[in-house]
């Protein structure tokens, strides 16, 4: 997704990258799939392959902050 939107922009990076809204709307145990630390692992992929400078999330919960930030090797660059 990442590389056609690069594509349309004619861009050949972005500056900031967001994870937004980490919930699916569903009640119970249904479990998010992409899970949040895999799609982070992936924006961090991102980062290290030069196609974005930074990367963050939008509308997390502090755990849920806590969480990502127990695992992730690139650093939240912006909590919105």
């Amino acid at each position: 997704a990442l590389k056609k939107s690069l594509k349309l922009l004619r861009l050949d990076y972005l500056d900031l990258y967001l994870m937004h809204w980490p919930v699916t709307g569903n009640k119970g145990s249904d479990v998010v799939s992409p899970s949040i630390l895999d799609t982070w692992k992936a924006m961090e992929d991102l980062v290290e392959r030069g196609f974005v400078k930074a990367i963050g999330v939008s509308n997390f919960s502090e755990k849920k902050i806590r969480d990502l930030l127990g695992h992730a090797d690139v650093p939240i660059s912006v909590c919105q």
